[in-house]
């Protein structure tokens, strides 16, 4: 008889994560993941306790790869803070399914989402350090600045619009440019 193929937990998350890459975390059942290692179910449950447990390390592995792609745009930008934007945009336009399975889901009744954004702390300090804010000025202001990046990521993973760099890079700056003059006119010009 021959040897029986031994499937860890991160072959079977890889495959996992594949699908959900593909078709969204929705394609991500037995099944499918089955199928795409080419063995039975059975693999699956011995290294996991339920489908739910396997979509969580999904989650976790979109996230680790969504917290390097914002690394890598804050630390290759000129300016960390837009990097950390135009990354967002640009992990919406590479990843759109893993980009809405963080980004686009019910967070209050979704474990799969439940897990924290690792770029905050980063975004915060740069922040405070580039126009001198306080942290919970920061808090506000990058919670306002992202509603409007958000807003454009969600355009681009869903394929509602299209934007160059060149001109996101713009609506960026300007809104950028908007939100420092408002906190410059409320606090005394810095």
């Amino acid at each position: 008889m021959p040897p029986k193929i031994r499937f860890t937990r991160e072959d079977i998350a890889a495959a996992a994560l594949e699908i959900a890459r593909e078709q969204g975390i929705e394609g991500v059942n037995a099944r499918a993941v089955a199928a795409r290692l080419g063995c039975s179910t059975q693999p699956l449950f011995r290294e996991f306790e339920s489908m739910e447990q396997i979509k969580d390390e999904v989650a976790r592995l979109a996230m680790d790869m969504y917290a390097h792609h914002i690394a890598e745009g804050a630390a290759s930008a000129p300016v960390s803070y837009k990097g950390t934007g135009l990354a967002y945009i640009d992990f919406a336009r590479r990843e759109p399914q893993l980009f809405k399975l963080l980004f686009m889901q019910d967070r209050v009744s979704n474990p799969v989402v439940e897990i924290e954004d690792p770029s905050l702390g980063l975004v915060i300090s740069t922040l405070m350090e580039r126009i001198r804010l306080s942290r919970e000025q920061a808090q506000e202001f990058h919670m306002n600045m992202w509603v409007f990046v958000h807003g454009l990521a969600v355009m681009t993973a869903t394929k509602y619009m299209s934007f160059t760099d060149e001109e996101l890079s713009r609506m960026l700056s300007a809104e950028f440019m908007a939100m420092k003059g408002l906190y410059e006119n409320e606090n005394g010009s810095r």
